[in-house]
């Protein structure tokens, strides 16, 4: 039973390429289904996690790896369509791939590196408001409201995408300032080891 977290996390990887293939094929009431479906797994993994105690190493790896690739696809994606500003995609994957880059400076340039990386409040806000966006756009395209709330629905993704890009901006800066000051409180609480 341990290893449960990590085996709905696999099943949500093994989804991924069918999501993103509804996706390219536009059955985007399939698609809308499967990121719910991918979205209550992620919420149940970390429950368990955390309640029981079946935390592990492998997990707090594929677990925001999992969320990374499903939600850079689905921008990467969902712009491809036309249905996403290609510069708000940009922005989160240059934003991604630099707190990347600044873990992997410091796990070897740096003496006494972090082995783990908690996400910051900013961090989990952002997944919240790219989750929020990629929600609202295929609801958008999957036509599963009513025909007369798409306008009001287009106005609310746009004003949600703009402020997803302004926390991803936040977010990534968070992460910089730790970055180039390891030793700080701030990085501190970024770098312990998960409890």
């Amino acid at each position: 039973m341990h290893h449960t977290p990590n085996v709905i996390t696999c099943l949500r990887l093994i989804f991924l390429p069918v999501f993103l293939y509804c996706m390219l094929k536009e059955e985007m009431k399939l698609a809308f289904h499967l990121f719910i479906v991918m979205g209550v797994s992620d919420a149940l993994d970390g429950w368990l996690a955390k309640r029981y105690g079946w935390c592990s190493r492998l997990g707090s790896f594929l677990d925001p790896l999992a969320d990374k690739f499903m939600l850079v696809g689905a921008f990467v994606v969902l712009a491809w369509l036309g249905l996403l500003p290609v510069w708000f995609v940009i922005l989160a994957i240059i934003r991604d791939l630099a707190i990347g880059l600044g873990y992997l400076w410091l796990r070897y340039d740096q003496a006494g590196a972090p082995e783990f990386i908690n996400p910051s409040t900013l961090s989990k806000m952002n997944t919240v408001f790219q989750v929020a966006v990629v929600l609202l756009v295929l609801v958008q395209a999957s036509y599963v409201v009513p025909a007369e709330w798409l306008t009001f629905l287009a106005e609310g993704t746009a004003m949600i995408t703009f402020v997803s890009a302004i926390i991803t901006i936040a977010s990534g800066c968070d992460y910089a300032r730790a970055f180039l000051q390891p030793r700080s409180r701030r990085a501190r609480r970024l770098f312990s080891r998960p409890t």
